[in-house]
Parts: C-alpha cells; sequence; structure tokens
C-alpha cells in the first residue's frame, strides 16, 4: 500500500518531572488568540520580561521548552548542562538551564521551569522563525482550554476559568508532566485494549509506542506506511488503520507505529482531534468539545502582547 501522505512528529521527548502541583491560587485568566500557523499548530505570541514579545509554538506534548539562543539571552537563561533533545525522528543538542523572564503574567508556572536553547530545526511548513516551543513545564500550574473554534487559548490559575456545564469529561493522568488520557484502541482481528495517549498539540496524527504498536502491527498491513516530516528529515514509517474511543467518542485514523519505542506513555493523540481540550490539574479532569464563552466575563484580560492591535504575524505561510 503506497504512503498515506506526509505526517508532522515534533513532540520532543526530554527531562523527566514530577506531577505538577494541583493547589488552589487566586488570580485573572489570560485569552491568547492564535497566530497564523499551518494547521493543526498552535503559534502564540508569549512575553517576556526583558519586552517585546516572541512567536513559540504552544506543545502540550513536551515537557521543557525550547528557545532559540537569541530568546534564551533575552530571557538570562542560567546555564547548565548539555542537553540531548530527542523526537521521534531526530535529535539535536542544546544547553539546558532554568529561565525565569518569560510567561504570561498571573499565570502559575509548574515547579520546573527548565528550558533548553538550541536552534530549532525547521519545522515543516513555517515560513517564518519562531522563538521556541513553549511546553507544558510553563502551562501545568495552571488551567487552560484550547479551543480550536475560536481560535484561541485561555490560561488561569485554578479556579478562575468559568466552569464547563457540556462537553465530555474524563480523568487526567500524568506521564513525565505531560496530560494523559485513557482511550480504548481497536484495529482488524484483534482485541480493543485500553491505551494511555498524551495529549499532544504539537501533532497532527495518533502515534502508538512500544507494546501497543507491537499489538496493532499483529493485525496491520504489512506494507502500509506514512511518512513523517519531523524537521530533522523525512522518513517512512509503519502505520496501521484503528479506532480510538476517547470519553465515549469514536475516531478511525491512521496512526504511526513505533514498536522500536519504549515509553511510559502508550501514545500520543493530537488534541486538533477535539473542537476544545480543557485541561484541569486541580480538578483531575479533561474535558473534551466544552463550550467557553469568556466575552466580558469578570476577571478575563488580554495579555500585553495583544493589549494592542496585533502586528502582523511573524509567521508567513
Amino acid at each position: 500500500m503506497p504512503p498515506c501522505g506526509i505526517r508532522s512528529a515534533i513532540a520532543l521527548l526530554v527531562v523527566a518531572s514530577s506531577p505538577p502541583n494541583a493547589g488552589h491560587a487566586q488570580g485573572r485568566f489570560v485569552v491568547v488568540p492564535f497566530e497564523s500557523a499551518p494547521p493543526p499548530y498552535i503559534v502564540i505570541r508569549v512575553p517576556l520580561a526583558s519586552g517585546g514579545c516572541e512567536a513559540m509554538l504552544f506543545d502540550t506534548g513536551t515537557n521543557t521548552t525550547i528557545l532559540t539562543p537569541s530568546v534564551g539571552a533575552r530571557v538570562g537563561l542560567t546555564r547548565g548542562r548539555d542537553a540531548e533533545l530527542e523526537s521521534l525522528n531526530g535529535s539535536a543538542r542544546g544547553i539546558a538551564g532554568e529561565a525565569r523572564g518569560i510567561g504570561f503574567r498571573d499565570i502559575p508556572v509548574g515547579a520546573v521551569r527548565t528550558a533548553i536553547v538550541t536552534e530549532i530545526p525547521g519545522l515543516p511548513g513555517f515560513g517564518g522563525s519562531l522563538g521556541g516551543l513553549y511546553g507544558h513545564n510553563w502551562t501545568s500550574g495552571a488551567e487552560y482550554v484550547i479551543d480550536y473554534r475560536a481560535k484561541h487559548l485561555v490560561m488561569g490559575p485554578a479556579g478562575t476559568l468559568p466552569l464547563a456545564t457540556d462537553g465530555q469529561q474524563v480523568p487526567l493522568w500524568w506521564s513525565e508532566g505531560r496530560p494523559t488520557v485513557t482511550a480504548t484502541v481497536r484495529a482488524r482481528t484483534i482485541e480493543s485494549f485500553s491505551a494511555w495517549l498524551v495529549l499532544d498539540s504539537g501533532a497532527d496524527h495518533v502515534t502508538l509506542f512500544g507494546s501497543a504498536a507491537k499489538r496493532v502491527t499483529l493485525a496491520a498491513d504489512s506494507n502500509q506506511t506514512m511518512t513523517i516530516d519531523s524537521g530533522f528529515g523525512a522518513r517512512e514509517v509503519p502505520s496501521a488503520a484503528i479506532s480510538v474511543n476517547l470519553a465515549g467518542v469514536d475516531k478511525t485514523v491512521s496512526a504511526e507505529l513505533r514498536p522500536d519505542l519504549n515509553r511510559e506513555e502508550d501514545g500520543l493523540i493530537p488534541t486538533s482531534f477535539f473542537r476544545s481540550v480543557r485541561v484541569s490539574a486541580a480538578e483531575g479532569v479533561v474535558v473534551f468539545n466544552t463550550s467557553l464563552s469568556v466575552s466580558g466575563k469578570s476577571g478575563s484580560q488580554r495579555d500585553r502582547c495583544h493589549a494592542a492591535p496585533a502586528p502582523s504575524s511573524p509567521l508567513r505561510q
């Protein structure tokens, strides 16, 4: 069977960390518009303490923040150890340290403020430059909603966002500091099984690792592949048609199979599969396809990057 199209895989699997503190905090929530970017990726402009803002990829699939050398210098990164960034399809060298000069006012940051400075690989479809990847360690201390329909991200301390009154709710788990849910996977000729999947806003397709991938491989057409372009280079990988049931919703997708990778989680699932995704560490839940109206709500604010009319996007498609 021929390759089923080019997919991207930019989740960077680095830095072990602990689950975030789920304590209650007071403060206001912020509404951050999406910048222009190739779908399904989310690019936001992030404030720097030194002044100005940088366009960064919002990536829940990585547990650390990645900065270009110029941005690392502007945020006062404390030089640390040499580090290797590993994606699903490549690696790069960098310097890991602590960064405090980046982020949104009033939004709690997780305990792990690690950032890695490196040259960002050429990500497929991005014609302009990115200042980095805004990893989940910078949002794990907050409650947030990714709203694809409204094209914005809403973040705030626990208890500050309007309550969800609709949508599908499931328990929230953690895999190395990344938000994780349990789904049921089915494939031809094998029994369905439960899989632990990381919610990944930096991916555009489902990926299965280790034993989960091996189980599906037994039922897959051995000639079925997909082409992955991770920014580190393109390669063909095995794939299979599977059905994923999450929160009572079935989706039939083509999944990348990586039996060679043994991870704590069983795989990745894109947040873009849903109209919206709400992650609440304090409540220990994820809510899919919830409606969240923030227009005129008490406590809502624009971050300073968007307080005035936005300049033209730094990304050229």
